[in-house]
């Protein structure tokens, strides 16, 4: 029986510590490397340098844990290859689950009174269920997936050429479209999230263009119209640029009254 003489601990843990201080020793010999390279060189890195280092560092990672995952599967191989069939820790932890298994479909056999063949073949089912639910689940997943980003991609195109909304969208569109992804909503959503958190700043800057507009119409007509607000009329002293809001409003009521101010 595999469970009989089953010692996951027998061997392997002394190898797993031996190769992790191979790991750690590995990396202290490239990091040491790679300290001396620098120190001979300029006190300045490039990039360049500095992505070398890094990919030497990763490579001797990497080297270090596959000979640490070859020596595990060989202890593994070595304890229980020839009475069990197992050759790596994948068929090993494989092996524990499936005797597990056993154990439990011989207990809950024992305690209903059944057959074990019985539990057997209702735990097969159980299994084959729950699988397709998992698969199902992904596919409805990827699905969904697919369709949201089909959806997002015509939402930009309409939110791009926007009358309304096509300029703000365009100047946040990055930020709009990974506020969509985190939160999973459609875009506009996540861009009626993102002027909502910029509201303050978009009515500031809609004043004061309306306010420059303004201003800008009051000095053409006072440049080129005949009977201008600029001509005949009394000279109030006023700086339109300067003048606070409160008289700013003022200004424009009495304009709007038909009154003439000369600016």
């Amino acid at each position: 029986m595999f469970g009989e003489n089953l010692n996951p601990n027998e061997g392997v843990e002394e190898v797993v510590t031996s190769n992790e201080e191979q790991v750690n020793e590995s990396t202290e010999s490239v990091n040491e490397e790679v300290t001396t390279s620098q120190e001979n060189e300029k006190p300045v890195q490039s990039a360049e340098d500095n992505a070398k280092y890094a990919s030497m560092r990763r490579q001797a990672q990497l080297e270090a844990q596959t000979q640490t995952q070859q020596a595990i599967d060989a202890e593994y191989s070595r304890l229980y290859g020839e009475s069990n069939g197992i050759h790596t820790k994948a068929d090993y932890d494989k092996a524990v689950k499936e005797y597990e298994r056993e154990q439990q479909i011989q207990a809950d056999a024992e305690r209903q009174g059944v057959s074990e063949e019985y539990i057997r073949r209702l735990k097969d089912v159980e299994d084959t269920v729950a699988t397709t639910k998992a698969e199902k689940q992904e596919i409805a997943n990827q699905k969904a997936e697919l369709e949201r980003q089909i959806a997002m991609i015509a939402e930009h195109e309409t939110l791009s050429k926007d009358e309304t909304f096509s300029d703000y969208y365009n100047e946040h569109q990055e930020d709009i479209k990974a506020s969509a992804k985190n939160f999973k909503v459609d875009l506009t959503t996540a861009m009626l999230l993102s002027i909502k958190d910029n509201f303050k700043a978009i009515k500031e800057g809609t004043t004061k263009k309306a306010q420059q507009e303004t201003i800008n119409n009051i000095i053409k007509n006072k440049s080129t119209s005949t009977g201008s607000l600029g001509q005949g009329a009394a000279n109030d002293n006023l700086s339109v640029n300067d003048m606070p809001k409160e008289d700013f409003n003022k200004l424009l009521d009495r304009v709007r009254s038909g009154e003439k101010v000369k600016l």
